[in-house]
């Protein structure tokens, strides 16, 4: 099975945007997340928002996910909204605070399950998802 692939042009943005928020904030050693059932829905529900275009709901969920449980992940994702959003200062923040947190995390990987939930929600509407 060949992995998903982003458009070059989409590469070449989340590689620039690593870039930036890694020379533009020190690597700090934190613990990691602990994972809540509760907030991982969150995550879930403002993925499927964003997935869907719906930035404005995927930002004001994100924003709830991070207040209760900061991860790169979610951090990430809220960057991606508000800079759909046109909030660039507040996307470059965003993606700082997920470098933080995780220098390690591809970026790509948060735009790929994004469209792999978009187009599960295609499949979903047109009835090839579910079982009957």
């Amino acid at each position: 099975m060949v992995p998903e692939r982003l458009s070059s042009r989409e590469s070449i943005a989340a590689v620039i945007i690593t870039l930036a928020v890694a020379l533009a904030f020190p690597v700090k050693a934190l613990p990691a997340p602990v994972v809540h059932e509760k907030t991982s829905s969150v995550y879930e529900a403002a993925l499927s928002a964003y997935s869907l275009g719906d930035y404005g709901k995927a930002a004001r969920l994100l924003k709830k996910k991070v207040r209760e449980n900061p991860d790169a992940k979610s951090y990430y994702l809220l960057g991606y909204a508000s800079y759909k959003l046109g909030d660039r200062i507040a996307a470059k923040r965003y993606f700082g605070e997920a470098y933080l947190i995780d220098p390690r995390l591809d970026p790509r990987t948060i735009l790929l399950q994004a469209r792999k939930e978009k187009e599960k929600k295609k499949k979903t509407e047109r009835g090839f998802g579910t079982k009957k």
